[in-house]
């Protein structure tokens, strides 16, 4: 009885270890992109509920002049064209008109970026209603969410998913 190993029985076992590696090192870029879309979403949902914890004891905020005022409400601006799509503004409501906008005093706090290859798809209403952009707001003292699109009309439905999509 010979206890020693066949050129055959190497040549198996190599050939298994590089079909398994090969399968593994095909799928990687698809689990990595999973994960990232995976880490936005989350991300995502902590900064909804940051705006909302912001209104129940909101904090001056300081304006675009350099005076200082408590906003009237905090929340989130998200668009899905191509120029705003890789991104979304967490933001101050200062003049309590319930969408993100600059010419009304607005602060942005922080614009959040999107992992790499990851982007906003779609905004769709519970009734099913396609938007280009959305405003996610929660307001002062009360944090009553409020839910309007990019120009600052109430949508329709009472909730808003956030379709965000891989490369």
């Amino acid at each position: 009885m010979n206890k020693g190993v066949t050129a055959i029985e190497i040549l198996v076992v190599t050939t298994i270890a590089v079909v398994t590696t090969a399968v593994g090192l095909y799928s990687f870029p698809n689990f990595t992109q999973r994960v990232r879309v995976e880490r936005a979403s989350r991300e995502m949902a902590i900064k909804i509920r940051t705006a909302q914890q912001r209104t129940l004891a909101p904090k001056q905020v300081r304006k675009a002049d350099g005076t200082f005022a408590v906003p009237r409400g905090f929340g989130i601006y998200l668009d899905t064209s191509s120029t705003g799509n890789t991104s979304y503004k967490f933001f101050a409501d200062m003049d309590g008109n319930n969408f993100y906008n600059i010419a009304g005093g607005d602060v942005v706090l922080e614009t959040v970026p999107l992992p790499q290859d990851v982007t906003i798809a779609q905004l769709e209403t519970s009734t099913l209603l396609l938007l280009n952009s959305a405003n996610i707001v929660y307001t002062v003292p009360f944090s009553e969410t409020k839910i309007f699109d990019g120009v600052g009309a109430p949508i329709s439905g009472d909730s808003l998913q956030v379709k965000l999509a891989r490369g």
